[in-house]
């Protein structure tokens, strides 16, 4: 499904070796909960192509490159008007920085090899968050697909209910579902922290 974007204002700040970009997006009260994986989703697009290193998503709103955690998206929730949500996005990416600067779990656009320009990404990013909101609004199913593609988390092995089973799917509300017994049953949270 071709979907037109949205138009999106993203500003960026610099802190230390991080770009925190940030913008505010509508969204219908539908939408809320996938919006932290659109987010993330875009994040990871704009990685790809404006800083050209292999960044992938870890359920819900983080991203990561080959070898550590990279940056994430969260959203916080504001006054809703005429049935619509206001709501600010933010992105934190650790930019710069070398395995020397940074905590050993985290790496950094540059130490990856990628293009680690501030300005462009900060562009990319409103760029690939206004095609993501688009595909949510219009409720296209590419969004849930390229999301699952780009996650690391599918295929994991999980315990639900005190039995073992795969992350496999993505609920309606944006939560993971893992496949046990030939069954999809929520994943809870605690699962994933082992």
């Amino acid at each position: 499904m071709e979907t037109d974007a949205v138009a999106v204002e993203v500003t960026p700040a610099t802190t230390g070796h991080d770009l925190v970009l940030t913008a505010e997006v509508a969204v219908g009260p539908g939408q809320r909960a996938w919006l932290p994986l659109t987010a993330t989703l875009a994040l990871a697009d704009t990685l790809r192509t404006v800083a050209r290193v292999p960044a992938e998503v870890l359920w819900p709103d983080a991203v990561t490159l080959p070898r550590a955690m990279c940056g994430g998206a969260g959203t916080v929730q504001q006054v809703a008007v005429a049935g619509v949500d206001g709501t600010t996005v933010t992105a934190r990416l650790t930019l710069t920085g070398s395995a020397l600067d940074l905590p050993p779990d985290r790496t950094s656009v540059w130490a990856e090899g990628g293009r680690a320009d501030g300005a462009q990404v900060a562009a990319g990013y409103a760029a690939a968050l206004g095609v993501r909101l688009a595909q949510l609004a219009d409720g296209d199913p590419d969004l849930a697909a390229d999301y699952r593609a780009r996650c690391v988390t599918f295929g994991r092995l999980v315990e639900v209910a005190g039995r073992e089973g795969w992350v496999s799917a993505l609920a309606d509300d944006g939560s993971l579902l893992a496949t046990v017994d030939g069954a999809l049953l929520p994943v809870p949270q605690q699962a994933l922290a082992r």
